[in-house]
């Protein structure tokens, strides 16, 4: 499944990559599903360059990367799939060595591509650096690329978790933390032939407030109640401290009566805590009758 968004000169020279992999497998044994993300170029013009066994989904306004690659899992027969960047900077050929380990590994649901030698510039290989040292840090995963597009998972992981947002930046990772086996291995990269980067800095500051939400995802679905607590005692503190300084400011004759504002926001603030315990509470208990119910229904 190739994703693609004005690249043109990149299309015919992956087509030929895959086609020489492919040649090995009977022609209804794969299937190359290319999503053109709305390009504006001639890319996807001549049809006739896409041999048999290749499909075209066009979007028909820019959809992003995650919600072109749901559209192709919707459009696959196959039970697993794999994932490439159309920009020719990734190597077909990965994808099938990485499909004879997918096939005698039962257990396995993924497996997530390593770029060991990056042939991009500094702009780009800097801020992926960066963002995977952060996650690697947040999330006590060992994952050294999440940036890499060359993957390949079984449908039932792209079932559990389907594609939406900019997931796609970290797809290994949400499997991962949803209890999915995800293994890295190398991949081979070369630098871009045509085109340009659709990526830059920017892409990293979304990097790190997927990243953010993510853990706080899977922190409030595991343990609602240590999150939303450590809100409440965090306001708690800060309640205390508002009330305390108003009542300091009163004793010491700064003023001769208390500061509404900081009793009020004191009020407000414990009024808030209060009912954030509360609903932690009550998020814990259903979290609890959900998986008994779970648990009685796979029995």
């Amino acid at each position: 499944m190739i994703p693609c968004y004005n690249e043109h000169g990149n299309i015919k020279l992956l087509i030929d990559e895959i086609e020489e992999e492919c040649h090995k497998f009977p022609l209804n044994n794969v299937e190359i599903i290319w999503i053109d993300d709305a390009s504006d170029d001639a890319g996807f013009a001549d049809k006739k360059i896409f041999p048999e066994r290749h499909k075209v989904v066009r979007n028909y306004r820019r959809l992003g990367q995650s919600l072109s690659l749901a559209k192709g899992f919707a459009e696959s027969k196959f039970n697993v799939i794999a994932v490439l960047d159309g920009d020719h900077q990734n190597v077909p050929n990965d994808l099938f060595t990485y499909y004879d380990i997918l096939k005698d590994s039962p257990e396995m649901h993924m497996i997530q591509g390593r770029r060991v030698f990056r042939e991009d510039n500094l702009i780009r290989r800097l801020p992926s650096k960066l963002a995977n040292k952060f996650i690697r840090k947040i999330s006590g995963s060992n994952f050294t690329d999440l940036g890499c597009a060359t993957k390949i998972m079984r449908r039932e992981l792209c079932l559990a978790i389907p594609f939406r947002g900019e997931i796609h930046r970290i797809y290994a990772l949400h499997a991962h933390m949803g209890g999915f086996n995800i293994l890295e291995m190398d991949a081979k990269h070369r630098s871009r032939k045509f085109g340009k980067s659709k990526y830059g800095l920017k892409r990293f500051f979304k990097f790190m407030v997927d990243i953010l939400f993510l853990r706080f995802k899977f922190a409030v679905t595991e343990k609602p109640i240590y999150v939303f607590g450590s809100i409440a005692f965090g306001m708690l503190i800060v309640s205390f401290g508002m009330f305390s300084i108003a009542f300091f400011l009163r004793l010491t004759g700064v003023k001769d009566y208390l500061d509404g504002a900081l009793v009020i926001g004191s009020v407000v603030l414990f009024i808030a805590a209060t009912l954030t315990l509360f609903i932690s509470f009550i998020l814990e208990i259903l979290l609890q009758k959900l998986s008994v119910m779970s648990n009685e229904l796979k029995k």
